[in-house]
């Protein structure tokens, strides 16, 4: 996961050093992720304020805040089924999408390009999905679902993280 000036770009795209051996990334998508349920209760497992996209990010730079590693296993297997274009035809996903970007950038990014994450979601990517969408009603859904939600994420980037690893 990086953090550019106009938000996270997250990726999962690391060559191995040995391909049939685990390896470690920034965060797996949350359809892959298997953990003891210590740890996972230990870090409070998925956000409640999220759903639908993002929340396997948050996660994972959590657990990687406090020591933890995220690891790839090569020969695991896993199916996971996604809109072919990612984006779904769902207005009520495409709102959680939109508003979990801006919530992992301010759980997780630096503070200083948070004004510029909230502007380009604001002011363009919002409206461009809405109008794709075909639905001015998620626009203005985006809108509050995240400005009402903001100061609370922006809270709890302070709030520790503990998790006893073994």
């Amino acid at each position: 996961v990086q953090f550019g000036l106009l938000g996270m770009k997250a990726a999962v795209s690391v060559a191995p050093r040995h391909p049939d051996r685990p390896y470690s990334v920034d965060w797996l998508p949350g359809a892959g992720l298997l953990t003891q349920k210590s740890y996972w209760d230990e870090l409070g497992g998925f956000r409640g304020d999220f759903f639908a996209h993002s929340e396997d990010i948050d996660l994972c730079l959590r657990c990687r805040r406090v020591g933890g590693s995220v690891r790839v296993v090569p020969t695991a297997v896993v199916y996971h089924h996604e809109h072919p274009n990612g984006i779904s035809q769902s207005p009520t996903i495409e709102l959680h999408k939109l508003k979990n970007y801006v919530a992992v950038n301010a759980l997780h990014g630096p503070l200083a390009i948070l004004p510029l994450v909230c502007a380009k979601f604001f002011l363009y990517t919002a409206p461009r999905i809405a109008w794709k969408l075909r639905s001015p009603r998620l626009l203005l859904r985006a809108w509050w679902a995240t400005l009402t939600r903001l100061p609370g994420w922006l809270v709890d980037r302070r709030r520790p993280v503990r998790l006893a690893l073994r």
